[in-house]
């Protein structure tokens, strides 16, 4: 009797001991950040990457584009958040756009700064959303694409309501910007008038995303630590990291897709866009896999390679 005590007190320790892990877990990665991260904080982040050289331009970059002028813009989410955008018009009037959507725990100006004028100089009018838990708009709780996929939506509509559904419209995003908007326009109220999309280093689900991460950087098992903190976040944030599969909404995509990731990215690695991309219905479908970039560096490691594609893409639409 006292060994079944005994086995029992070890399972309920152990238990203890996971939940108290996955609480860690859901506080760490699935809760706004407070206070937010700094602009030393990213730029630390890139100092620790695989291409610590570009720190120079993006730092250069970041404050050029922060100086430009902007009209703030703001939609409410479905859920009641107040949502917040920066409208940068083209000097050369026009109502063509594009709509970007930046990653996790990070800020438009920091994941775009670099491709702001390249965007200008393509005749586009550039509109810069905060994710929902993310900068100047509302929300506790990041979601990984799974919620934010109906603010893309409605960002999207948005567009199409400002600009015109004539002109050419786009939108796009980075890291689980990117996983945000593939789920996005995989939605059916996803509007028609969006001509193309740009998915730079996106994953393939939040589950395969932790899944990646917990093994590879964390060195923690993933069952049964990731069932537990998919019931905490069901149970706080109303979601979990497996609900939502971007594989299969791009099955559902049939505007273009052009495909961006770093060959050297060991965040979100390269093997999930192309993913993505196989599984992609789009009759216009273009990837682009830059060796030797880290995790959003595709644009600084081949800006010739990857301004060039976006060029000749943007012209098609």
């Amino acid at each position: 009797m006292t060994a079944l005590w005994i086995i029992i007190a070890i399972i309920v320790v152990i238990a203890l001991l996971l939940w108290i892990i996955a609480e860690f877990m859901f506080k760490k990665f699935f809760v706004r950040d407070n206070p937010e991260r700094t602009e030393e904080d990213f730029h630390k982040t890139v100092l620790k990457s695989k291409n610590p050289e570009t720190l120079p331009r993006i730092k250069a970059d970041g404050e050029i584009m922060k100086k430009r002028p902007y009209e703030s813009v703001t939609i409410t989410s479905r859920d009641g958040l107040k949502l917040q955008g920066r409208v940068f018009l083209n000097p050369n009037p026009t109502n063509d756009t594009i709509l970007l959507v930046h990653g996790y725990k990070s800020r438009a100006y920091f994941d775009f700064g670099c491709g702001f004028d390249g965007y200008q100089k393509l005749g586009l009018n550039i509109v810069l959303v905060d994710q929902r838990a993310h900068g100047d708009s509302e929300g506790k709780y990041i979601t990984f694409g799974v919620k934010e996929r109906f603010d893309v939506v409605d960002w999207a509509n948005w567009l199409v309501e400002r600009f015109g559904a004539d002109s050419k419209l786009l939108v796009g995003g980075m890291s689980m910007g990117c996983t945000s908007v593939l789920l996005a326009a995989g939605e059916p109220d996803f509007p028609k008038a969006i001509r193309g999309l740009i998915a730079d280093c996106g994953f393939t689900s939040a589950g395969d995303e932790f899944r990646h991460v917990m093994k590879s950087a964390l060195h923690i098992p993933t069952f049964p630590l990731l069932n537990i903190v998919n019931i905490i976040s069901k149970s706080r944030a109303g979601f979990t990291a497996d609900e939502i599969s971007t594989v299969d909404a791009v099955k559902n995509i049939k505007i273009p897709v052009y495909f961006f990731h770093g060959e050297a990215d060991n965040f979100v690695i390269p093997e999930f866009s192309k993913r993505n991309y196989d599984a992609c219905s789009s009759p216009d479908k273009r990837i682009l896999l830059v060796p030797g970039a880290d995790h959003g560096m595709s644009y600084l490691i081949d800006e010739e390679g990857y301004a060039a594609g976006l060029e000749d893409y943007i012209g098609s639409l």
